[in-house]
């Protein structure tokens, strides 16, 4: 039976346009204070499939489906759906996996029984072949897809382009080496992916081509090779005298957050209506013990509360399995514009203004580093009004 929207604005509270999910204590706090908790249904229906159909089919679910559990979402007995209830107002939001047969996972998101809308990954006909193009040309590539109960999608998550396995640059450095001048390098760099096994027989969305993108292993590469220079015939002559010197070295350090931002777009402008973003707690110095790798919370800010409710759906389908092997969404990955130090403190820059502005070197406080001596988040670090502290 098919389930219609909510009846208009009502139905979805405006303080879903900012919130932040505590993933402990499954918690959602809304913009304007509001919190939703975790509800576990009071009864669980285990009655099999056939047997909700009719009662004489009981015997069904015994000898033809008790074997295998083809009838039964889970064999593990988990739920597939995860409620938070509001305990002020009575309002309730589910939201449900669901992973059909050849189609890509996705979360389904109801308010008080009805289909708000679900996130998914598109569905397309050759999908990975598609993304492995999209990838080659380093355009944008969606991993997630924003729909609204009608399934239209209204807005998505992106991620750039690997781009291709080899890639070749020239570069001008006019420096001695030796008795020559270097006037014109060359560097070349192979990455290609790891080719699908089977050719796609054990997928049933097959992908060709993949060895063709970009990967981070380095199969072969030179550096800076030159390919034009000039000798010179008179050699100066060297003096070398000893003189005092101070080495400045740092000491190791420990980073106890890690944050990643996603970038919400409309599906049609490509303008960005929203943000997400997933904050990483270390176990170092703390005696709670919490999975590095995975969110400690998940905060976000949208110009529609509609839309903030169905990325709150997101951040669930990003840590939660809800009866899954894994969680629906754990396999998106930020730009890395979006994305901070790692626990290590280790860092590639490509400019050095990047290093002068990581370093605090040139900045108005003086030289105080970004991300050094701040034990509380500040609030320019954090964006929504329920993530401050």
């Amino acid at each position: 039976m098919p389930v219609s929207g909510p009846k208009g604005d009502s139905a979805v509270s405006k303080g879903w346009a900012g919130f932040s999910l505590s993933v402990p204590s499954l918690s959602i706090t809304l913009e304007n204070n509001d919190v939703y908790d975790y509800k576990l249904p009071y009864s669980v229906p285990e009655v099999p499939c056939c047997t909700r159909m009719s009662p004489m089919l009981y015997c069904c679910d015994v000898y033809c489906c008790g074997p295998c559990r083809c009838c039964f979402s889970n064999s593990k007995g988990e739920l597939p759906f995860i409620d938070v209830v509001n305990q002020q107002d009575g309002h309730q939001v589910r939201y449900r996996a669901v992973k059909k047969c050849c189609r890509v996972p996705r979360v389904m998101t109801f308010v008080d029984g009805q289909l708000a809308g679900h996130l998914s990954r598109t569905m397309r006909c050759g999908n990975r072949c598609l993304t492995c193009l999209e990838d080659f040309q380093s355009k944008p590539v969606l991993q997630v897809g924003v729909h609204n109960h009608e399934g239209k999608q209204i807005a998505r998550v992106d991620r750039n382009g690997r781009g291709r396995c080899c890639s070749c640059s020239c570069g001008a450095p006019m420096k001695c080496t030796g008795c020559c001048l270097t006037c014109l390098t060359c560097t070349c760099v192979v990455r290609p992916s790891f080719p699908t096994p089977c050719c796609g027989l054990l997928d049933c969305d097959p992908v060709c081509c993949d060895c063709c993108v970009k990967s981070e292993m380095t199969a072969c590469a030179f550096y800076d090779q030159p390919c034009c220079c000039f000798g010179l015939p008179v050699c100066c002559p060297s003096v070398w005298c000893c003189l005092p010197a101070i080495e400045t070295k740092l000491f190791k350090s420990t980073n106890t957050i890690r944050l990643n931002d996603f970038e919400v777009v409309d599906s049609e402008t490509k303008k960005t209506v929203g943000k997400l973003q997933a904050q990483f707690r270390g176990n170092y110095p703390s005696a709670y013990k919490h999975d590095p790798s995975l969110p400690f919370r998940i905060a976000g800010s949208t110009e529609d509360a509609n839309l903030g409710m169905l990325l709150s759906g997101l951040a669930s389908g990003m840590v939660y399995t809800m009866g899954m092997a894994i969680p629906a969404f754990s396999g998106v990955s930020p730009k890395p514009e979006g994305t901070s130090p790692d626990y290590t403190g280790l860092v590639e820059t490509r400019w050095a203004s990047q290093v002068k502005k990581l370093a605090g070197l040139g900045s108005p406080e003086g030289n105080k580093p970004l991300l050094s001596d701040s034990l509380i988040v500040q609030d320019s670090m954090v964006f929504g009004t329920a993530t401050s502290g």
